[in-house]
């Protein structure tokens, strides 16, 4: 079954003002006949901003939350054609987590996608209100000496294996369990799990101590260390604002290559720590942790202060060239 689209309620999230500012620039809004998860933006030198979304969606397709990703992104190609004001051509947005088309994506491991911010970084301004407020947090010497981590129970839902215990993040909360070496790992799930775990499931997963209430994002800065691991795709607000507080970034390396369009910033044992995919050197991670403090300690000012670099200017001037080049690259393919 497939509903359509309710253009009314896709206009208001695309008009509505971002961070309590109006967004004065007009725009055009039209339907496309393609995959729901696809949006399709125009530029024409002269004319407002085209953007089309699907005629129809599936019942299980969440249409609101795929209109207001890219009501987030807004901003985003304002400040493009800002830099490129005679840019002309289309170009194609997934909005989903995992891209399953070429075109521009958030987060992804294909050749075919040219990395963007993702609506979440661009609608606060590159969490304009967290990096002020990232200034008063507890110094790390004075942070409880955890490897801290939060999350739901989710995995890429067309490569998940069969039963719960599979999942990246299932195995690492069962690791918290099963040893006891290094610096304490305190890895919860919140929310409700029986979506990727089953009605059985999610009573062996509570009968196992694997559930905590869910925490303020502000709540990771006080501990000392905290895990990044992949969900449906890379965590794309975890490993940002994590690095942002001044946290040791202890980062599950992604099982499928995912990544964002800032990772090739990221080096390990210079701004965060790695874990291999399959967490079998989290127990020696966990023990170097508790044996080199200041080294890891350092970590952590390095790994803040390449975020506080990554301002929403700066990644716009990093990502536009490639996005304006992607767009004249198509616009000048020969029709098929």
């Amino acid at each position: 079954m497939t509903k359509p689209i309710d253009i009314a309620d896709v206009r208001a999230r695309l008009a509505a003002p971002i961070l309590g500012r109006a967004q004065p620039d007009p725009f055009d809004l039209t339907v496309h006949h393609r995959h729901p998860r696809i949006a399709t933006i125009r530029f024409v030198p002269g004319r407002p901003i085209g953007y089309a979304l699907s005629a129809s969606y599936p019942d299980w397709t969440d249409r609101s939350f795929l209109a207001q990703r890219l009501a987030g992104m807004r901003l985003f190609f304002g400040a493009l054609r800002d830099i490129e004001p005679g840019l002309d051509g289309t170009c194609d947005l997934w909005l989903g987590d995992v891209p399953e088309a070429p075109g521009l994506a958030f987060s992804g491991c294909a050749s075919s996608n040219v990395l963007v911010p993702d609506p979440d970084f661009v609608a606060s301004d590159g969490y304009r209100q967290l990096r002020r407020e990232a200034e008063g947090m507890l110094p790390w010497p004075e942070r409880e000496n955890d490897l801290f981590w939060r999350g739901t129970l989710s995995g890429d839902p067309k490569r998940r294996a069969p039963g719960w215990r599979t999942l990246q993040r299932a195995r690492l909360c069962l690791a918290g369990r099963a040893s006891v070496v290094g610096v304490p790992l305190d890895a919860k799930l919140v929310g409700d799990p029986r979506n990727a775990a089953g009605s059985e499931g999610w009573v062996e997963i509570g009968d196992l101590g694997l559930l905590a209430d869910r925490v303020a994002l502000h709540d990771f800065a006080r501990y000392r260390h905290a895990i990044d691991i992949d969900g449906n795709s890379c965590a794309w607000m975890g490993l940002f604002t994590k690095l942002l507080m001044g946290c040791t970034v202890v980062k599950v390396d992604s099982p499928l290559g995912h990544r964002q369009w800032y990772y090739d910033r990221l080096v390990p044992w210079i701004d965060f720590v790695p874990v291999s995919a399959d967490l079998g050197d989290l127990d020696a991670v966990r023990t170097w942790l508790a044996r080199e403090p200041e080294a890891a300690r350092a970590i952590a000012a390095r790994g803040r202060a390449l975020a506080c670099a990554i301002t929403f200017d700066q990644a716009l001037l990093d990502v536009a060239p490639r996005v304006i080049a992607h767009i004249r690259a198509a616009k000048a393919q020969p029709c098929a």
